[in-house]
């Protein structure tokens, strides 16, 4: 297992993290552990999140030839030309 030395942390920033610790009993080492897989796994999320929602901004871009669609149209058009084909 590896070992992490952090230097320069603000008091502020330490003393919430020991309370945390207190307040979970556990200690200050594992509260840490704790902190920074919590905010892995919400990073995690955020950049899958960012990645559907790139697709869908690209999937919308596009119709069903291929070309991108005009931003003016409206979703009232786009339905009568789909079902005249």
């Amino acid at each position: 297992m590896a070992t992490l030395h952090v230097r320069g942390i603000p008091d502020t920033t330490y003393d919430k993290i020991k309370q945390l610790a207190d307040d979970s009993n556990r200690s200050l080492s594992q509260q840490v552990i704790t902190l920074l897989d919590n905010a892995l796994a919400q990073q995690l999320i955020l950049d899958r999140q960012r990645a559907l929602f790139n697709n869908i901004v690209l999937r919308r871009m596009r119709t069903v030839s291929g070309q991108p669609i005009d931003s003016s149209t409206s979703t009232l058009a786009l339905l009568r030309e789909d079902r005249a084909r």
